[in-house]
């Protein structure tokens, strides 16, 4: 009987062919989900203004999820986690005597993401819940209130990151005047 040679990669794809062995099947590593980015807080002399970075994820509302029941019972919890963590990192990172005097509130929100919006009409819509937010704990009702002037940007930063920096100007009345 003569023996039979068979090359290395010939042996490799017997032993691998064979029904008593599975192939090692390579998988794709799982993309993470986007994280907030560290949160940096500053505020100016006096108490004059404050800018603090808001952990919260803005997306486009013209796209994504469809208009089943479920989708939309997600979109909302999304929504109000987002209005409520506003809310609460304002009041917490306002400084202390913020509403002595103070006539007229400038507002900032910076979007930060590694994708753009277009800012005529996605960029602010995104906003909206952090908005509502802001707004509700500086003690207003409705984001339209006159004394409240909203500005809107967004810059990019590392794929996978994600936040919103709010940065507030407090605008005081001295002696009959708005400085």
């Amino acid at each position: 009987m003569a023996a039979i040679r068979l090359s290395k990669a010939a042996l490799r794809k017997l032993e691998l062919s064979g029904p008593h062995k599975r192939q090692a099947v390579k998988r794709k590593p799982k993309r993470s989900k986007s994280q907030p980015l560290p949160e940096v807080y500053q505020a100016g002399g006096n108490g004059s203004w404050v800018s603090f970075t808001l952990p919260v994820l803005t997306k486009s509302p013209n796209g994504g999820v469809g208009i089943s029941r479920q989708g939309m019972l997600i979109r909302a919890k999304q929504i109000k986690a987002q209005r409520r963590i506003s809310c609460d990192l304002t009041k917490a990172r306002l400084p202390p005597n913020w509403n002595d005097g103070t006539v007229q509130y400038r507002i900032n929100l910076c979007r930060l993401s590694a994708g753009h919006l277009d800012g005529h009409e996605n960029l602010q819509m995104s906003q909206k819940h952090v908005v509502d937010g802001v707004a509700d704990a500086l003690g207003f009702a409705d984001d339209s209130d006159r004394a409240l002037m909203w500005s809107y940007q967004q810059d990019t930063c590392k794929r996978g990151w994600h936040g919103v920096r709010v940065t507030i100007l407090f605008i005081k009345r001295v002696l009959g005047v708005v400085e």
